[in-house]
């Protein structure tokens, strides 16, 4: 097996934007996320392009890709940035036949690097939710260290949840 990350290009925005907005209500609630609050597949489109048009400094989201034996399976994203100092990962495992099989652990292991020197963090976190366990098991098979559970609205696309806090900094990265 062949596991590759690397930015997403435009081209790649529908990959994303159908995972949201093909998702059943029950798949889109076992990661926390509230169907009601999905954007058009349209509207996913036009938000990825501005990302990738936006510059690094300024920018609201980064895309990462990734690909096992060459095909797109996956994607992870980084917000809430601030270069020089830190972000907020999400990881996703998009095509449904390659879930719960371990690979999220060895891409997350591949992304974090690339977000670290792409944006010099100092301390990268991820916050999936509680009752999510295959992220969970991957950020801890990654190398994050747990921080904390606590109940909150993690983001826009969000219901209220308890949400298992992560964090992996540049020196534990070793």
């Amino acid at each position: 097996m062949s596991y590759a990350v690397r930015p997403l290009v435009l081209d790649e925005a529908d990959f994303i934007a159908s995972y949201f907005t093909d998702a059943d209500d029950t798949f889109l609630r076992s990661l926390g996320v509230d169907p009601a609050k999905i954007m058009s597949h349209e509207e996913i489109w036009h938000s990825i392009a501005r990302d990738l048009e936006t510059p690094k400094d300024k920018k609201d989201r980064f895309y990462l890709v990734w690909e096992l034996d060459g095909l797109g399976v996956g994607f992870s994203s980084i917000d809430e940035i601030t270069v020089g100092k830190q972000a907020n990962m999400h990881l996703h495992v998009a095509v449904s036949r390659e879930r719960m099989k371990g690979h999220g652990a060895e891409f997350v292991k591949r992304s974090v690097p690339i977000y670290f020197d792409e944006f010099d963090l100092d301390v990268l976190y991820c916050q999936p939710y509680a009752f999510n366990t295959a992220p969970n098991r991957a950020l801890q098979k990654a190398g994050f260290e747990y921080v904390e559970t606590v109940e909150k609205v993690p983001g826009p696309l969000n219901f209220h949840q308890p949400v298992t806090r992560w964090k992996i900094t540049r020196e534990m990265m070793g």
